[in-house]
């Protein structure tokens, strides 16, 4: 009987061994899974820093171009202005026109009267 109990303990201790073996094969296994997604973890917001670096350069050059745009006033007050010059234009045409028509007829009255003046 003795035997038979020391075969048993010897078999558990066999057993014992095994399974923590098999367990720390596990366990390392697992350790270096950790280790890869912490590296990949690390790689990934290193890399990650540099793009919200570049964004953020890219973010402060648009606000900068942005603010160098006319706002919606500037527009207004230059389609007004526009307004203004369109009506000046129109009644300097208008001016000019009478000034030629007025140029015209000088001109055929000094055809006309040629050989009258004197």
């Amino acid at each position: 009987m003795v035997t038979l109990v020391m075969a048993v303990a010897s078999l558990a201790g066999s057993a014992y061994t095994y399974i923590a073996g098999a367990r720390r094969k596990e366990m390392d296994a697992v350790n270096a899974r950790i280790k890869r997604v912490e590296d990949d973890l690390a790689d990934h917001k290193r890399r990650g820093e540099g793009s919200r670096h570049e964004l953020r350069e890219r973010l402060v050059t648009v606000e900068r171009d942005l603010g160098q745009l006319p706002t919606k006033d500037s527009f207004h007050e230059l389609a007004l202005s526009t307004a203004r010059i369109e009506g000046d234009l129109k009644g300097l045409s208008a001016s000019v026109g009478a000034s030629l028509a007025s140029s015209k007829r000088v001109e055929e009255w000094l055809l006309q009267n040629k050989g009258s003046v004197g």
